[in-house]
């Protein structure tokens, strides 16, 4: 749904990480969550360090981005779907050079979309 992908959380990441890939060639921006899931409301989870290891070896700019639920979604009385107010902030984007440790690239990240 939505043109997206299953990216290995563990184990043989090389199929994903070639996917990944072959996407960004063809010149379509990639999505990632990289708490490793999707959140809705509460704490923000801890970045994955996978998240630093796309970044770094993916060689690209990663604009950093969190979308913010102000009013949750419900279903009405009525029986409708409010979808709630939504804002979504972008940082500015980084550009990690190509020896950079994942987990400093992650930890970047992660104070990048934390300070949004």
């Amino acid at each position: 749904m939505g043109n997206a992908f299953p990216f290995s959380r563990e184990g043989a990441v090389r199929p994903s990480m070639e996917r990944l890939g072959w996407l960004m060639d063809q010149g379509h921006s990639v999505l990632i969550y990289p708490e490793g899931r999707q959140s809705y409301g509460g704490p923000m989870a801890a970045f994955k360090p996978g998240a630093g290891m796309v970044a770094v070896e993916s060689r690209t700019p990663v604009v950093p981005m969190r979308v913010v639920l102000h009013k949750p979604s419900v279903w009405d009385k009525g029986g409708l779907f409010s979808r709630g107010r939504v804002e979504i902030r972008f940082g500015p984007a980084i550009n990690f050079p190509r020896k950079t440790d994942y987990r400093d690239a992650t930890a970047q990240l992660e104070a990048a979309v934390r300070a949004l």
